[in-house]
């Protein structure tokens, strides 16, 4: 017969009933915003067609951030809230690549075909790394000869290695990447080392908290990023444990939602930031629309959540 969890660490209706007051609202707020985000996406990809080499990259951004908003929606709704933290992350790093590429009207088309080019320099040296005789695949067979799960990794068969690094080779060398690839060029030999972040190109950042630092983020980057950054590394022991009624600690049970309000107004704010993004440079005509929405179905939600994150700190306090 199958296993049930063990009630004190994990009860799934209770958990899901105990924070529904909470959860469902939350939920219903990030199930508009990315339903409208849809819609969003989709007028800025028609009006984009005459030039979708530049704007495939915020295109890309603002996909994977939507999808990103729609999974913490179905998190929040089961009481999954805790584990949300590394998607809001996720998303954060999303709006800070949309943000610096939206960001100069000048370097728009440079900093997007960079975020691409530099995908393909990765595909390639990935790829690469099952070439017998290579460089790379000499030590990646060092590496996998250490690693416990080895056995997991299976050979791709020769032909579709093949097939695919010709393909991605001929990505990489598209004429239009040809001043990223210059670009590449000039920071190896003036001594950089190792593949550089794709916004590290043309002057830009080194670094996430730099890139951050740049788009006007770096506060976020170092109260929000950081403490979600902790629970992606797991490094973050108050996630894990409980005091017990006797004094002692114990491990907390699963699908706590004491973080519904902060991870939701985190997930729905980035998704709105980027949304703007999008629409100012993408596809303005929609920008009427949108504020009449916002005002319509988010702003009241935001306000509610506001306060009731708000009122649960006052609460908390000691």
């Amino acid at each position: 017969m199958p296993t049930d969890a063990h009630p004190n660490i994990l009860d799934r209706e209770i958990a899901v009933s105990h924070s529904k007051p909470a959860s469902e609202s939350a939920a219903q707020l990030i199930h508009e915003i990315t339903n409208f985000g849809t819609q969003i996406l989709q007028r800025s990809q028609v009006a984009t067609m005459q030039d979708a080499e530049a704007s495939f990259a915020p295109l890309a951004l603002y996909r994977h951030m939507l999808e990103l908003t729609d999974a913490v929606e179905v998190l929040v709704r089961n009481s999954c809230v805790v584990p949300a933290a590394p998607l809001v992350r996720a998303s954060f790093e999303a709006l800070l690549a949309l943000a610096f590429i939206h960001q100069d009207d000048a370097a728009f088309r440079s900093r997007s075909l960079a975020w691409s080019y530099m995908d393909a320099v990765q595909r390639v040296r990935s790829l690469e790394r099952w070439v017998p005789g290579s460089a790379l695949h000499s030590e990646f067979e060092r590496e996998r000869q250490q690693d416990p799960f080895k056995d997991l990794l299976g050979n791709p068969e020769p032909e579709r290695l093949t097939r695919e690094l010709q393909m991605a080779r001929a990505m990489r060398d598209e004429p239009s990447f040809a001043p990223c690839a210059a670009e590449l060029e000039r920071m190896r030999r003036a001594g950089r080392r190792g593949t550089p972040p794709w916004y590290a190109l043309f002057d830009g950042p080194g670094s996430l908290k730099e890139l951050a630092e740049r788009v006007g983020l770096l506060m976020h980057y170092r109260f929000q990023y950081r403490h979600w950054s902790k629970f992606v590394h797991a490094a973050d022991p108050s996630q894990y444990v409980d005091a017990m009624p006797d004094g002692r600690v114990g491990v907390r049970p699963l699908r706590q939602a004491n973080e519904v309000l902060n991870i939701t107004q985190s997930a729905a704010n980035h998704a709105i930031h980027a949304m703007w993004l999008t629409i100012r440079r993408l596809c303005p005509q929609e920008n009427p629309a949108a504020r009449e929405w916002y005002a319509r179905e988010v702003r009241p939600s935001l306000v509610a959540l506001r306060q009731a994150l708000r009122a649960s700190r006052r609460w908390s306090k000691p």
